[in-house]
């Protein structure tokens, strides 16, 4: 059994040398998907790949197939484990130290083959089956046997936690949801705000429709499918009545445009979601 840290990454040197250098030795490898670098990054990556492997995939706005190059390096073998991190996420050296321990028993004695971290894959066993599905919320496919949530079990257990928390500099989460939105051709992002938690899939579908139908409107106008441009389309530009359309009938839009261009506060935003535009 080996053990494998897994992610993907693009210009993050700072980030990737942070999350690695106390670390590393304690895997078999790294096996990362680099984007296309040019910071440093890979030269930090391939000093301390160990066993592993770096992978040059150029970035294409899809989550899941970036993240099935780790899955597909002709790395891992069926019964190996990994663990996936972002590259701004961190992991406790102490508990690194333990993690084979950790794995050979209490895991592999339990038969439990994965651990999630908030319902989201974090140290998974491998198995050539395997697939990512989903962008930019991806899901990973072939997982099987039992788990345990390992925010729930350190927290149950009053132990340390195996990761350190990701750093948080957001003073709200308007324009990353616009990203998501926005930027991702196959976003997956209005499943979260319109079809989970007890909403249903005909609004889904509805808002979906108006997702697609805004991007393509966006491109006849010459936007680039980034926020810059957006934001610099919509300064410089009359809002007519179709862009208006997309405005008042997605809250994401609404929500990033009160703020990039009408200066709104985040108070304004939240406590006037039924304002639309004139």
């Amino acid at each position: 059994m080996k053990i494998w840290l897994c992610g993907i990454t693009q210009n993050e040197k700072q980030n990737i040398d942070d999350m690695t250098k106390d670390i590393y030795q304690y895997f078999d490898g790294l096996i990362f998907v680099d984007g296309g670098s040019t910071d440093g990054t890979l030269e930090v990556l391939n000093a301390r790949k160990g066993q592993g492997k770096i992978i040059n995939r150029e970035w294409s706005n899809d989550h899941d197939l970036q993240m099935n190059g780790f899955l597909r390096a002709n790395v891992m073998q069926n019964g190996d484990w990994f663990i996936i991190r972002d590259s701004c996420e961190r992991l406790d050296i102490d508990w690194v130290k333990n993690l084979r321990n950790f794995i050979e028993n209490f895991l592999e004695k339990n038969k439990l083959n994965s651990c999630v971290d908030r319902q989201k894959a974090f140290l998974v066993k491998y198995f050539d089956d395997m697939i990512f599905q989903g962008s930019p919320h991806w899901g990973l496919s072939g997982m099987r046997g039992g788990y345990i949530d390992l925010y729930e079990y350190y927290a149950k257990n009053q132990k340390m936690f195996a990761w350190e928390e990701r750093p948080s500099q957001r003073k709200h989460y308007i324009d990353s949801d616009m990203k998501y939105y926005f930027i991702y051709g196959r976003s997956n992002h209005c499943v979260l705000h319109y079809y989970d938690n007890g909403k249903t899939p005909e609004k889904y579908q509805q808002q979906e429709s108006i997702r697609q139908a805004f991007r393509s409107f966006c491109e006849t106008l010459g936007i680039k499918f980034n926020l810059e441009s957006l934001k610099e389309y919509w300064r410089n530009n009359t809002i007519n009545d179709n862009m208006k359309f997309f405005i008042n009938n997605e809250r994401l839009i609404r929500r990033f445009y009160r703020l990039n261009i009408l200066n709104h506060s985040l108070e304004q935003i939240d406590s006037s979601e039924e304002w639309r535009l004139e």
